[in-house]
């Protein structure tokens, strides 16, 4: 630990100061004698908000108004006991600046050496390096009245909080935890791996393997599109052949159209009188487009000649009106298949959509099973962070185990000293992270007699943390020693004198609270009235 608590002071009407030794006090007494005040104005001057109730506390210290703490370093926080937060900081010889709530706690946390204090907001999260301000102090102060039941053992750091307590543990046992960057990258990956198994999931859904129908289906598809294609191509060589015919027969027509007008052009001049003499003689016209010349021959019968036209001019007829027929049969032939090609166009999309969200389907497919292949392989590479994370666990649970015995063993063994004669066969239970007593656990023993325990706990703790650099306990509250008039064949005063004297021969010192003294080998120690 950087820095320890050399100086605590109760500003009161009768004010209280307290010096620790050796970093470690044990505050133990009588009931009602303000122990855990105390204890709790400690960490309310060390930023904790629920620390203590300012009434309560106000009722039992007359005049009471601030707490002051001094460390080795030469900092010191001042805090207001009031309802509204006032708090001060005093760095060496400076004089106390004001300090809001955020840099107050920031300065506690870079006080032990902890400047990035953060809240844990849940479980996931408890093997971070840092802790919050109050589970931090939980390394510096232990109160054992969070052991007197089960329901306030689970509250504070119970069955519950097992992550959480499980790394408290590791942490006092090994001095070690797990660096955030080992266990962020280790999280990273894991959640690449998610990312990528939730992506093949997704896709899974989305991607149906192909089935023999599905084939059967393409097949059908393949060759209905063929016979449109080729029926498509029919269609053009037929429209080819009735544009020729259309246009062949158009052009008879107009021949005929234009025979037609000549022969009628004829007719007319032999039905005029007045030109009449002109036929009676023979003549030649010759042509002015082609230059050929036609002879005319004397027409010997007009009637003759009248009636042959009419004639030629009715068959002519007949024929335009036959090849008028045609050409309509061609254009509505032509109009039919133009019909039948937009519907094959239609037909043949349908058909290629069709098709492409097979291959699409099939496609997607061999995509999948390719990416579900790679990860396959992906899976079975080595993931260097997890197995950096999972060795980083491994060692500190072995160590964890191995010190664990050897703390339950020297446990076992200062109970012993102190003649207790019950219940001194030490265990821990790995699913609480609790020590037993033949079994039972801390939390459900008698009263006086868990108080016995846990100090005989916490004192092998302390020697264990010093050999592994760990931040000590700076105090430890114990309540339930003196609430016990005995133990069957254990007599309180001989079981509480050894008790004293062994504490006291580790260099922890110890603070009595009492309205009266215990034995004449309290004369030892610090006594410390706080009640009015």
């Amino acid at each position: 630990m950087q820095n320890i608590i050399t100086k605590f002071e109760i500003l009161a009407d009768k004010s209280i100061e307290i010096k620790p030794k050796d970093t470690t006090t044990l505050i133990t007494g009588f009931s009602g004698t303000g122990k855990t005040l105390m204890f709790k104005l400690i960490k309310y001057a060390l930023g904790e908000k629920k620390g203590v109730d300012i009434s309560t506390a106000k009722e039992q210290l007359k005049g009471l108004s601030a707490v002051q703490i001094t460390f080795s370093n030469g900092d010191m926080f001042y805090r207001k006991v009031d309802t509204n937060f006032v708090a001060k900081i005093k760095h060496g010889d400076a004089e106390f600046i004001p300090a809001d709530e955020k840099e107050y706690k920031k300065a506690i946390g870079a006080l032990f050496g902890h400047e990035d204090i953060k809240v844990l907001r849940n479980e996931s999260e408890a093997k971070a390096t840092t802790f919050t301000i109050s589970e931090y102090l939980n390394t510096l102060f232990f109160d054992e009245a969070r052991l007197t039941d089960e329901k306030t053992f689970i509250e504070a750091e119970g069955h519950d909080n097992k992550i959480k307590l499980k790394n408290y543990y590791r942490y006092f046992l090994t001095g070690e935890i797990i660096e955030s960057k080992i266990i962020k990258d280790a999280q990273n990956e894991k959640k690449n791996n998610e990312m990528a198994e939730k992506s093949l999931s997704f896709l899974g859904k989305q991607v149906g393997k192909p089935s023999s129908s599905d084939k059967i289906k393409r097949s059908k598809l393949e060759k209905k599109l063929e016979t449109l294609k080729k029926r498509e191509i029919d269609i053009f060589d037929l429209l080819k052949g009735l544009h020729n015919d259309i246009t062949i027969q158009k052009i008879n027509e107009n021949k005929l159209l234009s025979l037609y007008d000549l022969y009628n052009s004829q007719l007319q001049e032999i039905k005029a009188a007045d030109l009449f003499d002109k036929f009676m003689e023979p003549a030649e016209i010759k042509c002015p487009n082609c230059g050929e010349s036609i002879k005319w021959q004397p027409i010997a019968n007009t009637e003759s000649e009248i009636a042959r036209l009419n004639g030629l001019l009715l068959d002519i007829q007949k024929t335009i009106t036959s090849i008028d027929k045609q050409i309509k049969e061609g254009e509505d032939e032509t109009a039919s298949l133009n019909t039948e090609l937009s519907t094959i166009k239609v037909d043949k999309e349908t058909i290629v959509n069709e098709l492409e969200k097979v291959d699409k389907q099939i496609e997607n497919y061999l995509a999948y099973e390719k990416l579900r292949s790679f990860l396959a392989i992906k899976s079975d590479e080595p993931k260097p962070a997890t197995e950096a994370l999972e060795k980083k666990e491994i060692d500190i649970e072995e160590r964890f185990k191995t010190q664990i015995n050897a703390l339950c063993a020297a446990i076992s063994n200062r109970l012993k000293a102190w003649k207790l004669k019950t219940k001194t066969n030490v265990g821990f239970n790995h699913d609480r992270f609790d020590f037993t007593f033949d079994g039972t656990l801390r939390c459900f023993l008698p009263k006086g007699y868990r108080g016995f325990c846990t100090v005989a706990v916490i004192i092998e703790l302390i020697k264990h943390m010093k050999t592994v650099n760990v931040p000590c306990f700076n105090f430890i509250l114990v309540d339930t020693v003196w609430k016990v008039a005995s133990f069957g064949e254990e007599k309180l005063e001989e079981v509480v004198t050894e008790f004293l004297k062994d504490i006291s021969n580790t260099g922890i010192q110890i603070i009595i609270f009492e309205n009266e003294n215990i034995g004449e080998e309290s004369d030892k120690y610090l006594h410390i009235t706080l009640g009015t």
